[in-house]
């Protein structure tokens, strides 16, 4: 059996749940898998995926928020790519 010499805090606990539930919505998933393509704005996600663009917003933006995703502005468009660790 292998022992943990510290526990782990309750706070990371419910980051990484909180992380991967993000990651449990099929759609999600299909989004980050379409990055591997490089940056792209809302509208090529919603040709890509076919759906409509409040439904592709609506999760673009919880990848934002969640910190999964970053957003890059250009003109009057903005591109959503994945963040890199560093």
């Amino acid at each position: 059996m292998i022992k943990s010499s510290q526990p782990v805090l309750q706070e990371v606990v419910q980051k990484v749940a909180e992380y991967f539930s993000i990651l449990s919505e099929p759609m999600r998933l299909g989004i980050l898998n379409l990055h591997r393509d490089g940056e792209k704005c809302v509208q090529e996600f919603v040709e890509a995926t076919q759906r409509n663009q409040a439904n592709v917003s609506r999760h673009i933006k919880l990848m934002l928020q969640a910190g999964i995703l970053a957003r890059r502005s250009a003109g009057t468009s903005a591109y959503d790519n994945r963040v890199q660790d560093e």
